[in-house]
């Protein structure tokens, strides 16, 4: 007994340990990125276009509604338009199941993809392709992270401005979508976000008119220039890989500080910030914590979003035409 009471607290101060280093690391960061000349002046040069961009988002239009909420609005096209997440390894593919699941509710007449590279195991995309879901391969793009191993992962997100769609809404493969979000792709803006929800200490790396952005859901407009651009800056600049904090989702944020259209929370809702919007439905709900790995939807809780055990296996059935 006495040795699993040690055990407990040993453990407990191994994640209060990790907790502090991560909080000392943000900090220090911080005070580096503040006074660091390429991250206080931002990108000075407006960087490339794609004709189409340019195009679309002088057609584009939003407006707002009475509650204050920002609306969006665009006349339909034939353009080529996705739901777009990525994965890496068979571990995922549960929270993948949930969120195709949402997106074949919500979004039906909506393109679904994934992303994902050459290195991922064969089983993994044989699993994938048995789910009847689209794959498109993409080049490997990694930088090492202190702040959080896996974060050198989230930098495959750059690829998606190569792919062959002129509107994508990229989102991690831990979220679910509850509504239709296709006026999304109507947004007079080549890149939109919802703003960073927790980590106020951010902030403090930008100018006081930077917003940080969340990098779990994004909407993008694809251009082969930008995506090669932003390679190149990566590649001679290693200040923006922000290898010390929060990789992609700091340099997007620098990146497109002066045109990014700030999305409204529920377009990327925590969990934890449920009840913070006064009963206002999520659109999208972000499991940044406790991912449910083995879970189904639930009578309550932020697990009364996803999809029920019978949905999931139905959808793999008459994909699949077998049984799991």
């Amino acid at each position: 007994m006495a040795a699993f009471g040690l055990a407990v607290c040993l453990l407990l101060l191994l994640i209060n340990a990790e907790s502090v280093r991560k909080l000392a690391l943000d900090g220090l960061t911080a005070l580096r990125y503040r006074t660091h000349s390429t991250l206080r002046e931002g990108r000075m040069d407006v960087g490339p276009t794609c004709a189409r961009e340019s195009s679309r988002e002088s057609s584009g239009s939003s407006s707002s509604s009475s509650s204050g909420q920002q609306s969006f609005k665009g006349g339909k096209s034939k353009r080529r338009r996705a739901i777009v997440t990525l994965i890496r390894t068979e571990k995922y593919l549960p929270l993948l199941d949930h969120l195709a699941c949402s997106v074949a509710k919500s979004n039906p007449d909506v393109e679904f993809a994934v992303m994902a590279t050459r290195s991922m195991s064969p089983i993994t995309a044989r699993k994938l392709e048995e789910r009847g879901l689209k794959l498109i391969y993409v080049e490997e793009l990694e930088y090492p992270n202190v702040y959080e191993q896996r974060f050198r992962h989230n930098w495959l997100k750059v690829q998606a401005w190569d792919l062959p769609y002129d509107e994508i809404l990229l989102v991690d493969s831990d979220t679910v979508i509850l509504e239709d979000v296709s006026s999304l792709f109507d947004l007079p803006a080549r890149f939109a976000a919802v703003g960073d929800q927790l980590n106020r200490l951010q902030e403090f790396k930008f100018p006081r008119s930077t917003r940080i952005l969340q990098g779990g859901v994004l909407f993008l407009r694809p251009c082969p220039a930008v995506a090669s651009h932003m390679r190149t800056l990566l590649d001679a600049n290693p200040v923006l890989r922000f290898s010390t904090s929060n990789a992609e989702q700091e340099f997007f944020s620098w990146y497109f500080r002066h045109e990014a259209i700030i999305l409204p929370d529920r377009y990327n809702m925590l969990p934890s910030r449920l009840d913070v919007h006064n009963g206002e439905p999520p659109a999208i709900v972000h499991f940044t914590s406790n991912k449910p790995f083995a879970s189904y939807q639930t009578a309550d809780g932020p697990y009364r979003f996803l999809c029920t055990k019978h949905e999931i296996e139905q959808r793999y059935q008459e994909r699949h035409g077998t049984d799991r």
